[in-house]
């Protein structure tokens, strides 16, 4: 292995993975032929020589407002396209996270939503496997009018049990699509899906959520991602905090 094979395998990746993920990849590499230098008598590293990749903060996510929001959501005709986005929104739950839930991982009396599971795509088909990290598992409340919307979709379903999808049928594709149509007729930004994700964080900060109920909400590892990732809308808030000491 030379460092023209780590650089074509790079390149490679930076197709694949975000620019974070990929600079993560390479220094797992990076780790191997270390341990192999240290251990094993390998000369040198060529993961090392080849130079690294990637960034080690993702860029500023894009997002939508409230109001960008339900100028969208005005464009959507189909309930369950409808139901699936504004439980995105209102809850931060990942995509996967949303395809795989059953009916029995919805509470609506309590209007809570138990994240178990995720529906990932690999080569052989779509399959549920466990959630991204340990504390992925998680219980998520969504607002009232989010439970409304959930509640007015599942009662059009014929007979649903607790094992079945509730979003059956439903893929991130189509989600995609319909959202790209929805920013078009309201004349808002488009974005992706994962975006509403980082929308619900969005709205959760700048209405004065902390950080570590953001983070346990949105199932992160540990609450250094959740500041890598939505860091900069806290520094936003500092005119607030101003504001906020001149009262006390």
């Amino acid at each position: 292995i030379t460092p023209a094979h780590v650089r074509q395998w790079q390149n490679e990746l930076l197709t694949k993975y975000k620019p974070t993920s990929c600079r993560r990849i390479h220094s797992q590499l990076s780790a191997i032929f270390n341990f192999a230098v240290k251990y094993y008598g390998l000369a040198r590293n060529v993961a090392c020589i080849a130079g690294g990749i990637g960034a080690r903060k993702a860029d500023s996510a894009s997002y939508w407002t409230i109001e960008e929001f339900d100028k969208a959501i005005e464009q959507v005709q189909a309930l369950q396209d409808k139901a699936a986005l504004t439980v995105l929104f209102y809850s931060g739950l990942r995509v996967g996270e949303l395809l795989a839930l059953t009916m029995a991982d919805y509470d609506g009396s309590a209007n809570t939503i138990t994240v178990t599971k995720t529906l990932s795509r690999t080569a052989t088909g779509y399959v549920v496997a466990p959630p991204k990290t340990p504390k992925s598992r998680r219980t998520v409340t969504i607002p009232c009018k989010a439970s409304a919307m959930l509640n007015a979709y599942i009662a059009t379903l014929y007979e649903p049990q607790k094992q079945d999808a509730i979003f059956i049928g439903l893929n991130r594709n189509r989600l995609a699509y319909v959202m790209k149509l929805a920013a078009i007729g309201a004349g808002i930004k488009i974005i992706r899906v994962h975006d509403l994700r980082h929308s619900h964080a969005s709205l959760l900060i700048n209405n004065g959520a902390n950080i570590k109920a953001v983070s346990e909400r949105l199932g992160h590892d540990d609450i250094k991602t959740t500041l890598n990732t939505y860091g900069h809308l806290y520094q936003n808030q500092d005119n607030a905090l101003a504001a906020m000491l001149d009262k006390i």
